[in-house]
């Protein structure tokens, strides 16, 4: 599509981050404020498409809506020689999936989905809708550590109660709430059941319901698949997974300080002082490097790079991960190593080993990507 040192407008791009979905992303300058920039586009094959370029506009409008430090910011929506295409911020990174895949404590996970809660309930606020939240969909600064909820191209603003018609179900199925498999409508209750998914995923090492599980089955007992957690760690994710959206916590804030006190009760709590901010994210770092080791960080093409954000104290932020995988349409991982043209398709977290991709396909076998 473009070409290192193509100009388009103010901005000269530098390279191409990479693909998912609809869209296609580039690194750019943009030389009127010398900075750089991810340059998002329709990709050419649904240039022509109506539907398409309509959910790309629906993209900016809702990001514009939602401003946010847990939001990746949007800015500018362009149009150059009959291209379109969204200017938004841009920083070196990855996406969930990739720190997922490093196999970080729950308890550090959570921290990081406390700033994405913040960002959900934003938008919330606003009458927005994200209906595809997922790990690839929310962003993680390496170097500050935080968490921004990204891609907001099938997002519903004002309309709660648009349907999604069956056989055409527009978001990822592996994070689609019971309701909206069903064909019911996107909400803000099947926003924050994607939330917990994400939550348990991180728990068990698992999604909530397999391919085969009907729509509203409840999920194994997190306590079934790993021993550390107790009966309130259950409670607390089986209520935010409920098939019944009344039963889910009346925001996602409200999910994450419930998961907090479940994973560590304040009797089990250190007495001693928490650390400052920068000590808390410092330390968080070394532990969370630790366990993604000698691994090599590989640019998601699913999620745009990462957002940066600002230095606010209002802002979660949480460090690094290990791993690179791609988040198709399909809702199965498309894992590539550093270049390789020809992906395999894996159906659970990814594993970085020197320069080596490794995942899980269908029958649970490790494969090289």
């Amino acid at each position: 599509m473009f070409a290192p040192g193509d100009e388009l407008g103010d901005y000269v791009i530098e390279r191409r981050l990479g693909a998912g979905g609809f869209g296609e992303v580039f690194l750019a300058v943009e030389r009127s404020l010398k900075r750089r920039v991810a340059l998002k586009f329709v990709r050419p094959a649904f240039a022509a498409d109506a539907g398409f370029v309509e959910r790309f506009e629906r993209e900016a409008d809702a990001m514009a809506l939602v401003e946010h430090p847990n939001i990746v910011p949007i800015y500018a929506r362009r149009e150059e020689d009959g291209v379109r295409y969204l200017a938004m911020r841009y920083v070196a990174g990855g996406s969930l999936d990739a720190y997922l895949a490093g196999q970080p404590r729950l308890t550090d996970v959570v921290e990081l989905l406390a700033g994405v809660a913040e960002g959900l309930d934003h938008c919330h606020a606003r009458g927005v809708v994200h209906r595809d939240l997922k790990p690839a969909n929310v962003l993680v600064d390496a170097e500050r550590g935080c968490g921004l909820l990204a891609d907001f191209g099938i997002a519903d603003a004002e309309d709660f109660s648009t349907m999604t018609a069956p056989g055409n179900l527009l978001g990822t199925r592996a994070y689609m709430a019971p309701e909206t498999l069903m064909g019911g409508a996107a909400t803000p209750a099947s926003d924050r059941w994607a939330l917990a998914a994400i939550a348990y995923r991180a728990a068990t090492g698992t999604l909530p319901h397999g391919r085969t599980d009907p729509p509203g089955a409840p999920p194994v007992r997190p306590s079934l698949r790993d021993d550390r957690f107790g009966p309130a760690v259950d409670r607390v994710l089986l209520r935010a997974l409920s098939a019944d959206p009344a039963r889910r916590h009346d925001d996602a804030r409200a999910f994450i300080a419930e998961l907090r006190e479940a994973i560590e009760p304040p009797t089990h709590r250190s007495s001693t002082p928490p650390p400052t901010l920068p000590a808390a994210r410092t330390l968080l770092a070394r532990r969370m490097w630790s366990v993604a080791g000698a691994a090599v960080v590989l640019l998601p093409v699913a999620a745009y790079g990462v957002a940066t954000l600002t230095d606010r104290a209002a802002a979660h932020c949480h460090p690094a991960y290990a791993g690179a995988c791609l988040n198709p349409d399909a809702g199965d991982y498309d894992c590539r190593s550093g270049g390789g043209d020809g992906p395999n398709y894996v159906t659970h977290a990814v594993r970085v080993v020197g320069e080596d991709v490794f995942g899980l396909d269908g029958n649970g076998d490790h494969v090289a990507c």
